[in-house]
């Protein structure tokens, strides 16, 4: 793996707002990197400040800390933040994967997303804490009433000033060609999964698949902020 080849989109949801989206990409020896992605919570001034910390928090120290010393060092730096604007709560997401040797290890709380794209397949590698997903996950709501589900945005973890979170930790194996797309819930609203996988199966090079998905996204409507990270171990 002597070469990571990137690309990647962050588009606000509306012309000339503040993206509240945060992306980072670290590569510090030749097979190890950090791949990082934030979005602030709520409609708070603060969101974007919080996701620039965070991932800035996560691509600096991920050498050197494991996934859990990085998510309370982000957190211990909202919490300062916040000291400094009475009232205010500093809130983010924070999906946070860190290869090294062909070995990844994927840091997360919120509902931001990571694919695994392999050939023609795709592994979700994280898992969305939200309330539809938890209601998924209890079988009290089907996939079909899901579509319409009122409150699925609702976060039941996130990073924040002014309470605790729930870190998802899991680790699995990477190979060269692999693809890993870190993206923000305003792709995923829009795009399928399957649809993710059949547009980077048809694109040969990491920025053309970018591009293709980026497109399908403006086509169909911006509806959030929309941030997509792709890194292709070559």
């Amino acid at each position: 793996m002597h070469n990571l080849l990137s690309a990647f989109f962050s588009i606000p949801r509306n012309e000339g707002s503040e993206n509240a989206d945060s992306i980072a990409f670290k590569q510090y020896e030749e097979k190890t990197f950090c791949i990082a992605l934030a979005d602030g919570v709520g409609k708070s001034i603060h969101g974007p400040d919080a996701s620039r910390i965070a991932t800035n928090i996560a691509t600096s120290e991920a050498l050197t800390k494991s996934i859990p010393a990085i998510f309370d060092e982000a957190r211990s730096a909202l919490i300062s933040g916040a000291s400094k604007t009475p009232g205010a709560v500093w809130s983010t997401t924070l999906t946070v994967c860190k290869v090294s040797n062909y070995r990844a290890v994927v840091g997360h709380v919120g509902d931001a997303r990571l694919y695994h794209l392999r050939g023609e397949g795709i592994v979700t590698r994280t898992r969305d804490q939200t309330e539809l997903q938890a209601l998924l996950d209890e079988g009290v709501i089907s996939k079909e009433r899901a579509k319409k589900y009122p409150r699925k945005n609702v976060l039941l973890s996130a990073l924040s000033s002014e309470s605790n979170y729930n870190l998802q930790v899991t680790e699995f194996e990477v190979t060269v060609g692999d693809r890993l797309l870190i993206v923000s819930d305003g792709v995923y609203k829009q795009i399928l999964r399957r649809e993710i996988a059949e547009l980077s199966a048809k694109a040969p090079l990491v920025d053309v698949f970018i591009n293709s998905l980026c497109s399908l996204l403006k086509e169909r409507g911006i509806v959030d902020d929309s941030t997509a990270l792709c890194i292709e171990l070559d």
